[in-house]
């Protein structure tokens, strides 16, 4: 009959006790109980977890000398195990020997593995053959590969994946768009990204916010404005602290005051309560379209204030002419405790100095 340890082994691996666990399973399977292949898996995944290479051999040799069927999953298990220790060569050992009975599971872990250890090439080649086995990726197997394709010089094997993606009708699947945007925008093609974008239904805000970042990184602010429109009132989604800050960001670099206040007012009347970048940001915006007011007003409030913020009120200041109000807030920098690495690296590098001030 088979027995189950799950409980005895989920307790001591809670506890970060992964040798005992393993030595425990090895006392149980001397003991001629015949284990079911759950504890064998479970302990697998958690030395995956765990980076615990030495554990994970030993339940490897343990599966070896079972007289119990070893099945896809199972092995799928011990292959997860490898390649998240790193052992590429044993990892392929085990896929090579899998020939007649991989799964995409199989071939997706193995694509993932190559790909996290930067042999992107390698990857897609694995990719390709496995198309020609005739096994059909998953979304994962295509978001992985894609992330992986998102440098320029990578661009032509992405859109080949891409082309294979339109084939399983897979580009309007908000993950697998997800990816598609975010490698196009990588690459520097953001028509191409665009042009998947509107395609992806129903879009969430990570896909949305994609595509807004890519607008301002490419300089399209009034883009990135209108998109942002379009998404409060013709879908009514509801934006995130994010893409507040990008549609923030895109106004201030157009100096776009009056939809500035705008938005300002919504995200007032979105949150209870504004956390410091929110805050930051419609300082920043407020800097941006010259209203020295405004960023003064809503710099006051602001606690703790970042190094960078100090800064731009100081050089907002000392734009304007008004270099006495600049010289005053050196002056209350100057009292606050500026030990920290990122407070003094940003103050310097504004290089806004009492010297600099006379």
């Amino acid at each position: 009959m088979p027995y189950d340890v799950d409980d005895d082994l989920r307790k001591m691996c809670e506890s970060g006790r992964i040798e005992d666990a393993v030595s425990f399973f090895e006392l149980v399977h001397k003991g001629g109980l015949n284990l079911i292949p759950k504890n064998y898996a479970f302990l697998l995944q958690e030395c995956a977890k765990m980076r615990a290479l030495d554990e994970g051999k030993k339940i490897h040799a343990l599966l070896c000398t079972s007289d119990m069927k070893v099945d896809v999953f199972l092995m799928n298990n011990l292959l997860s195990m490898y390649t998240k220790c790193g052992c590429m060569r044993e990892a392929r050992v085990i896929f090579d020997a899998m020939a007649t009975s991989r799964d995409v599971v199989t071939w997706t872990l193995m694509i993932d593995a190559y790909i996290q250890l930067g042999h992107v090439k390698e990857a897609i080649k694995l990719f390709f053959t496995m198309l020609k086995r005739r096994v059909k990726p998953n979304k994962i197997t295509y978001v992985r590969l894609l992330k992986a394709c998102s440098s320029p010089e990578a661009l032509d094997d992405g859109k080949r994946i891409h082309e294979h993606a339109i084939k399983r009708h897979l580009e309007k699947n908000k993950y697998v768009g997800g990816a598609l945007i975010e490698m196009y925008i990588k690459c520097g093609s953001i028509k191409e990204a665009r042009k998947v974008f509107h395609g992806v239904f129903p879009k969430d805000t990570v896909v949305w916010t994609l595509m807004l970042s890519g607008y301002v990184q490419y300089g399209r602010f009034r883009e990135a404005l209108k998109a942002f429109q379009h998404m409060r009132w013709r879908y009514g989604i509801e934006p995130t602290t994010t893409l507040w800050i990008i549609a923030l960001n895109a106004c201030g670099n157009i100096a776009d005051l009056e939809y500035g206040k705008l938005l300002h007012t919504c995200i007032i009347e979105s949150f209870s309560e504004l956390d410091v970048c929110i805050l930051n940001e419609i300082v920043q915006m407020y800097i941006r379209c010259g209203s020295l007011a405004d960023a003064r007003s809503q710099f006051d409030h602001i606690f703790p204030r970042p190094a960078s913020l100090w800064a731009s009120m100081i050089a907002m200041y000392k734009e304007s002419g008004d270099q006495e109000e600049a010289s005053k807030l050196v002056c209350k920098l100057d009292h606050l405790d500026l030990s920290s690495i990122e407070a003094c690296s940003s103050y310097e590098a504004y290089g806004y100095h009492k010297e600099v001030l006379k």
